[in-house]
């Protein structure tokens, strides 16, 4: 018999510890689920052989084309239009015309969320026959959140699972010593919503273009220069807004706790974000996750950076689930909040903690701040309040643990039901 042949697509050469940790998480899970099959690694970002390259065509063609018996997604949060910022993003919504895509292979989206500034209703007629013809070449459609399958069945009323994110398959961390008394020690994980030069030379530039062939009416066209000046100066305005606000925060919560700032060297430059967020207060420590070298770098790095702390205050979305893995006390601070006219990743998952003091958006409303009358009691009595916390985030990761798995369950016994009775063969080692 043939090995099933399954082709991962995901963000897994980016320097992202959740791209990578969605790539491997999703690998692992369905090596168990189709025992002998074969997975190799696909990311429109690879510049390397390990993840391969990935491009698709404007006939639909891409680099595994009549090779693999599927195609699945990897969650993340790839879904981010139309209309795309990039033509790139494309790529995983099958390309410029997804009818087209390689007729006989089976397609998965499987924990896919919604990308932070994508649009909500789709109005452009352009933009909805796109969504709907994805949707009719697409064979399975798992999305991680509410807000993406109500975009999708806006579109088209068929079937759209939704699912917990894949990495919540991982199983629960053992649990480490609770807090006993004193001044607590608190780990701060930050990030800015405002693109990073970095993220755009990583994810948007010149040479990815020609990946995936496409234009208006379903990708924005260039901004004019003065436009982008003046895009740079709110986006300059909106982080020294957010730093201020976080760094007051951090300052008055000093008075009560121990507090390290985790500094992550990712495409987002939380590096430098957190360089200069602990400039603003005196007496926070700064420590690194040693970056992202590895396809389980969550699990590899950052684990056992925070698993010591008795609280952790959260801003990506893949450090607080984390967190709740390893059954650690958790806020949130959503740096989103402000970006988007519905929901954000942290915002949804706040709801798993079912307590709103669990979670804070600096800069919801877009409000001027204003230092001297900047109140975070309620926030710090949150904060300190969350101690408490500890069997109430286990319950929740516990929960969530057992529907991942079971989607991963509903996604093998799917794919296995699809496999092709003959396949070109001339591929393709396991990687």
């Amino acid at each position: 018999m043939l090995a099933q042949k399954v082709a991962i697509w995901s963000g897994a050469s980016l320097n992202n510890a959740g791209d990578r940790q969605l790539a491997a998480v999703t690998a692992a899970e369905l090596r168990v689920r189709l025992p002998g099959a074969v997975f190799r690694h696909f990311c429109p970002w690879s510049h390397a052989d390990d993840p391969i390259p990935l491009w698709i065509d404007e006939r639909g063609r891409w680099p595994g084309s009549k090779k693999f018996d599927a195609v699945v997604v990897a969650g993340g949060g790839v879904f981010s239009g139309p209309p795309f910022q990039h033509p790139i993003m494309q790529i995983f919504c099958l390309g410029r015309h997804p009818s087209l895509f390689d007729p006989e292979t089976v397609v998965a989206w499987h924990g896919v969320g919604a990308q932070e500034r994508t649009p909500i209703h789709y109005f452009d007629g352009a933009q909805v026959q796109y969504l709907d013809e994805f949707l009719q070449r697409a064979d399975y459609v798992a999305v991680r959140d509410d807000l993406s399958a109500r975009k999708l069945r806006n579109i088209k009323a068929t079937r759209i699972l939704t699912i917990p994110d894949p990495v919540f398959s991982l199983p629960p961390a053992p649990q480490h010593p609770r807090y006993c008394g004193g001044r607590p020690r608190i780990a701060l994980i930050p990030g800015s919503s405002e693109p990073s030069q970095r993220l755009r030379q990583q994810l948007a530039n010149q040479e990815l273009r020609d990946r995936c062939p496409g234009g208006a009416p379903i990708c924005v066209e260039a901004p004019a220069v003065s436009s982008s000046d003046r895009k740079d100066y709110e986006s300059r305005k909106r982080e020294i807004r957010l730093l201020l606000g976080i760094g007051l925060f951090l300052s008055e919560l000093a008075r009560h706790a121990e507090i390290d700032i985790i500094s992550d060297d990712n495409i987002y430059a939380d590096d430098e974000f957190s360089l200069r967020l602990q400039a603003l207060v005196p007496g926070v420590h700064l420590r690194s996750s040693g970056g992202v070298e590895t396809h389980h770098a969550l699990t590899h790095h950052m684990e056992p950076l925070i698993r010591d702390y008795d609280i952790i205050l959260a801003s990506r979305y893949h450090a607080a689930i984390l967190a709740l893995r390893l059954g650690k006390p958790l806020v949130l601070i959503d740096t989103y909040r402000h970006t988007c006219e519905d929901e954000t990743k942290l915002r949804t998952l706040s709801r798993l903690l079912r307590s709103p003091k669990r979670y804070w958006a600096p800069l919801a409303g877009e409000r001027e701040l204003d230092v001297d009358t900047y109140d975070t009691s309620d926030l710090i009595a949150s904060v300190m309040g969350s101690l408490r916390d500890y069997e109430y985030c286990a319950l929740s990761y516990e929960s969530e643990h057992r529907r991942a798995r079971q989607s991963f369950d509903d996604l093998g016994a799917f794919l296995a039901s699809r496999k092709r009775k003959s396949i070109n063969d001339s591929v393709i080692r396991e990687d």
